[in-house]
């Protein structure tokens, strides 16, 4: 007896293990083989579970054990009849092993249990799976409250899936259903799992009866957003949701980074802007101040002049007076001197040690006076040093400087000659105007520098509003592609969840083992059948119907091929269906139904047509032979060589005819030694051979096709920057630029333009600056030499742009680089192009 139970199990479980029942009491504690009464494998008598004084049993303890191999060995053990007392059979606590199972959250041990009851219950409608589920003990506690209570995701979701669970269902005692409670409990998750199974199984109820009154406008409703199957096409609509899940989070996130790095540009672009008018007003300001001394210096300092002008038309053309003059003034040396400072006039008559420089103006007043007054006119807009200097003067044996003697020399009326007098006087008023304006000098010169220093800050602001405005224009357009990408994904999302939730719809399988598509088929309505199939209905349900569908299908494939006018033998059809199959293959198909078979048998052939073209190739047929009993010899003869080619429809005859010819030989112990088991692996390998070398020849292809369309992309990406080069879009050139791989040292073949030289050749430096200060992996090189011999540098000497060549300059180019080509250097060019002052600034650097 104890062998019997051992060999049952291959020694997993061992006999002499001691167990107590789900209460733990020591009074409870047995041996696995006390824990089952009745006779072993020789004897007639059935074999039951004992029970301890608790009302538990042995059963119980595996599950509170949570040892799913106990649990299995004692089912194994049990015949039917007992077993479905045991599901029944309550403890003093008001348990079943089921809901006790659930209670303690066991998912294996009630999957190992729902398998069991599945498999051993009558068909005759006096006890059922629904009435072991939905079975309520003493205490009203069923097996998916229990579930319910611990809060056991994977155990509602099993019990749901079965088919049976009736979650809307009250119960006796406490009148609350299983959705009741979790609300109660305020498990979110169950509640949203259980009103989504509802959701699922009302839809169903709604299916099956609009396929039952050929209702075609329900069924393309509930079943609309549906894709038509393929294999482990659920697993990847699930790890896409997860994906575009993802890529939504984070695109929302970049979106939200984006969109306050963009507020941030703007609100800078806004700040810049305000700055820049403040900087225009504070630079017109200062010009006004500046033009307003200018002018009030020149209208004073031009009358002046004019009054010197005047008093020279009054010297009566004769000049000598000045000349003959005995012991002139000693302020008409210092004023004399004061203007050979002012003039640039140098003595050049050493032979007069007095008053040199009254005799040195004398002889130009002599000589000229229209040259005397050019000067006059002329020199009055020196440097404030100059003048200063000249304010300064002294002469020997007359104590102060001429600004201390202007005064007395404007109002001194007692000189000897009138047109002496004028002419000194005129003078003296000249250079009183010009001293008095020193200051005023000064001061323009600080407004000219607070100007030209407010022009450069402006200048700045200007090229990082521009940048800030190009900024601010990529950001938008990030963002409008964001909105777009969010969209995109949005909406495959809720295709995808769609698509799975219609899957699932046509999952539901009734409790008469009908699937949507076998009722459909059953019905007889084609265009439905057809809808369905359209939308995602399949006869495979699982492995063992994958099987099963196949087995039905080569029957069916094999029988039209012979004799297309000959009706069906439903006798064939049913063989095919359960007498073929194994043990194990017929448990799993006692409650099913197979969309083709219910098409054959209901007589409806045109629809089994369409089932046939639907569903898988005759190649996934190879997985069949483990559900055979094992067959024997099969001549390798058999196989057509001759037959054999590289298509998979060929394959698939080959594969077709094995099968075929092996439900006609008899069993045998060995299936690996048989000639049929050798036949299918030689037929197997010439496949893979087949498969292999497809693969080959796809991969070779698509890989020749990709460098196809990326040659074609980058061509094209060349040519939007020979165009953007062209055009000076130095946006849309960084944009090729990305967009192809291109490196931005690029050159054109027709102009030898790169865009820095093209940039260089511009009136600001904005491009240059753009390019140069990117951090890219395409940046340009700032000393790139084209085809002409010509580098950016270069190219700016050539034109002449100051402020292009500075930039250059302050970011590392080259200004001795010799040209591979030409020979010449950056400064060399500039003077063959008489740009003078670029010459002399790039002087000024190799200093």
């Amino acid at each position: 007896m104890l062998g019997s139970y051992r060999s049952k199990e291959d020694g997993k479980v061992c006999l002499n293990k001691i167990i107590s029942c789900c209460h733990d009491s020591i009074s409870c504690r047995r041996q696995v083989k006390d824990w089952l009464i009745g006779g072993g494998s020789s004897s007639n008598q059935s074999i039951s579970l004992a029970v301890c004084r608790h009302g538990s049993s042995g059963l119980l303890g595996a599950v509170r054990e949570n040892n799913v191999d106990l649990v299995r060995f004692f089912l194994h053990e049990l015949t039917d009849d007992n077993l479905k007392g045991v599901f029944t059979q309550e403890t003093q606590c008001g348990h079943t092993a089921l809901t006790y199972a659930a209670s303690k959250g066991r998912t294996d041990i009630v999957g190992v249990l729902l398998k069991t009851i599945t498999s051993v219950v009558d068909h005759d409608n006096l006890f059922t799976v629904y009435d072991i589920i939905h079975h309520e003990t003493s205490r009203g506690n069923t097996a998916l409250i229990e579930a319910v209570r611990s809060n056991s995701e994977d155990i509602v979701s099993l019990l749901l899936n079965s088919g049976q669970a009736n979650a809307k269902l009250p119960t006796k005692t406490h009148q609350k259903s299983a959705i009741e409670w979790a609300l109660s409990y305020g498990h979110d998750n169950i509640v949203q799992l259980i009103e989504s199974h509802v959701a699922t199984q009302e839809k169903a109820d709604q299916l099956f009866t609009a396929v039952s009154n050929h209702d075609m406008t329900t069924n393309e409703t509930l079943t609309e957003g549906g894709s038509p199957f393929e294999r482990n096409q659920d697993e990847r609509w699930k790890q896409e949701l997860e994906s575009k899940y993802a890529q939504v989070d984070t695109d929302r996130q970049h979106e939200i980074d984006i969109s306050y790095a963009l507020k941030e540009s703007q609100s800078s672009r806004g700040q810049l802007s305000i700055e820049i008018k403040q900087r225009k007003e504070n630079i017109s300001n200062l010009k006004a101040q500046r033009e307003e001394i200018m002018l009030t210096r020149r209208q004073e300092i031009m009358s002046a002049v004019l009054q010197v002008r005047h008093s020279l038309e009054k010297s009566n053309d004769d000049i000598s007076n000045l000349s003959n003059t005995i012991n002139p003034p000693i302020e008409n040396e210092l004023i004399a001197k004061a203007l050979c400072t002012i003039l640039h006039i140098k003595l050049t008559q050493q032979e007069h040690p007095t008053m040199p420089h009254w005799k040195e103006i004398v002889t130009l007043l002599q000589g000229d006076r229209d040259r005397f007054y050019h000067r006059i006119r002329h020199y009055h807009f020196e440097s404030p040093s100059i003048v200063e200097l000249a304010s300064q003067v002294q002469v020997d044996k007359l104590p102060g400087t001429i600004s201390d003697h202007l005064p007395s020399i404007l109002n001194n009326d007692h000189q000897d000659l009138s047109s002496i007098y004028v002419l000194m006087t005129s003078l003296a008023t000249w250079l009183k105007t010009i001293f008095n304006h020193i200051s005023k000098h000064k001061l323009e010169k600080n407004l000219l520098l607070q100007e030209s220093s407010e022009s450069e800050r402006l200048f700045s602001d200007k090229i990082d509003h521009n940048v800030l405005q190009e900024r601010s224009a990529m950001l938008k357009r990030e963002l409008s592609e964001l909105a777009v990408s969010i969209t995109a994904n949005t909406n495959r999302v809720s295709s995808l969840r769609r698509m799975l939730e219609v899957r699932d719809l046509l999952k539901v399988v009734s409790r008469g083992g009908h699937s949507i598509l076998s009722w459909a088929a059953g019905c007889g309505d084609e265009e439905i059948v057809k809808l369905l199939l359209k939308r995602g209905a399949h006869p495979i349900l699982g492995s063992i119907q994958e099987y099963s569908a196949s087995i039905i299908q080569i029957a069916y494939r094999n029988k039209r091929s012979a004799n297309e006018r000959n009706c069906w033998k439903q006798d064939l059809v049913v063989a095919f269906r359960i007498k073929s199959l194994s043990n194990l293959a017929r448990h799993e198909l006692k409650n099913l139904r197979l969309p083709l078979a219910e098409a054959l048998c209901s007589g409806h052939s045109n629809i089994a047509r369409v089932l046939d073209t639907s569903d898988l190739s005759n190649f996934q047929a190879v997985e069949l032979f483990s559900l055979f009993c094992p067959p024997q010899g099969l001549s390798r003869s058999l196989i057509d060589n001759d037959k054999i080619v590289n298509n998979i429809e060929s394959s698939c005859e080959l594969l077709t005819s094995i099968i075929k010819a092996g439900q006609h030989y008899s069993h045998e112990k060995s299936p690996q030694g048989c000639a049929f088991v050798s036949s299918l692996k030689y037929a197997s390998s010439l496949i893979d051979d087949c498969l292999q070398q497809r693969r080959r020849k796809l991969e070779t292809k698509i890989a020749t096709r990709k460098e196809t369309i990326i040659r074609k992309h980058k061509n094209a990406c060349v040519n939007e920057m020979q165009s953007a080069i062209m055009r000076g879009d130095f946006v849309a050139i960084i944009e090729a630029s990305k967009e192809g791989n291109i490196s931005l040292d690029y050159e054109c073949p027709t102009t030898h333009l790169t865009p820095l030289i093209k940039g260089a050749m511009g009136e600001k430096i904005t491009a240059v600056a753009y390019l140069l200060d990117r951090i890219s992996p395409h940046r340009p090189n700032i000393d790139y030499e084209n085809a002409l011999g010509n580098t950016a540098l270069a190219q700016a000497c050539m034109f002449g742009r100051l402020e292009v060549i500075k930039d250059l300059m302050d970011r590392g180019a080259d200004i001795n680089r010799k040209s591979l080509i030409t020979g010449y250097t950056p400064r060399e060019l500039a003077a063959e192009e008489k740009h003078f002052d670029i010459v002399e600034f790039l002087d000024n650097k190799m200093r």
